[in-house]
């Protein structure tokens, strides 16, 4: 963690944006007469848990003015999204999300008690293995639904926020130079390392533990659907600079597997001033893909690493 390294620029040539073509000698291709920004990018905002992150990392300490983007891929959680990015950026306190802010059945757990979902109110041992075995697996998500079945009815994707004209609005303010003060854009869309759809799987469970993408088995009472994808190397080479200062926080559900690479091969790397993740689906061993995927962070010119649980 906090490990620092330096990397020289390469030349390429490459699609950027929703559909535009820009053709560059060398990276970045923003706009060369802004001056240095303070960039934070929540790639995965959820319940907007993480959407003000940037104000705890040290290395952010005294930066002011932020150019803000989360990007959403689930369509229930984009409305909520987008109300926090439009109270933030009018100086407004995060609203209450209308459902426990978990990402996962041991953060949902934390919130039982309020439902009396706990596994005492079920009768269950907290000391013993094998009850706690059971409650996690057959016991906390149903009733948790059941606790939360009005709230979960009442969150519902808004059509208008998939939008393609939307989308290609809210990506172009990357090159906006100047803000008065911070400022937050929602992204309705899926941080991917191309441009196109993602499919996903929207159910009850999703909403509560995450993991909100496609599945081979799907839960119960789940709909498919596809969503916008960025090609998020592109989209961060033709917006953004060296000079500028820019946190990147990446929780994409096993995608930073095909993003990181990508960001390699377009050298958009050497743009991250800070790196915030959790590493999905592999194990942390030497050599395993997560660790090959840290190494390329640092050999790429990423100067500070961050792993959630994150220590500020």
């Amino acid at each position: 963690r906090g490990m620092a390294y330096t990397s020289g620029r390469i030349g390429w040539s490459q699609q950027t944006g929703i559909s535009a073509t820009m053709t560059c000698i060398a990276p970045p291709c923003a706009t060369p007469t802004c001056a240095p920004r303070n960039v934070y990018i929540d790639a995965g905002v959820n319940w907007c848990n993480t959407l003000t992150l940037n104000q705890r990392v040290p290395q952010a300490r005294g930066r002011t003015n932020w150019h803000v983007f989360g990007f959403e891929a689930s369509r229930r959680i984009v409305p909520f999204a987008d109300q926090c990015a439009r109270a933030l950026s009018a100086g407004e306190p995060l609203p209450e999300p209308p459902l426990p802010p978990a990402g996962s059945s041991k953060e949902l757990a934390k919130y039982a008690s309020s439902y009396n979902c706990s596994m005492p109110q079920l009768g269950l041992r907290p000391e013993s293995l094998h009850d706690v075995k059971v409650y996690r697996r057959q016991l906390l998500l149903p009733c948790m639904i059941g606790a939360l079945a009005q709230n979960l009815s009442r969150v519902r994707p808004v059509p208008a926020l998939s939008a393609p004209g939307l989308l290609r609005e809210r990506l172009a303010l990357g090159k906006r130079c100047t803000v008065a003060r911070s400022s937050y854009v929602m992204l309705p869309a899926a941080a991917g390392e191309s441009e196109g759809t993602l499919a996903m799987v929207d159910s009850d469970v999703g909403l509560l533990v995450g993991g909100r993408t496609l599945s081979k088995i799907p839960p119960p009472s789940t709909e498919k659907y596809r969503v916008a994808m960025v090609d998020f190397s592109a989209w961060l080479r033709a917006s953004f600079t060296e000079a500028d200062f820019v946190i990147l926080k990446m929780d994409v559900e096993g995608g930073e597997h095909k993003i990181v690479p990508k960001m390699v091969a377009d050298g958009t790397l050497r743009l991250v001033d800070v790196w915030l993740w959790e590493c999905h689906h592999m194990p942390n061993w030497m050599n395993s893909p997560c660790f090959k995927l840290k190494r390329m962070l640092r050999d790429n010119g990423v100067g500070t690493i961050y792993e959630d649980p994150y220590p500020f």
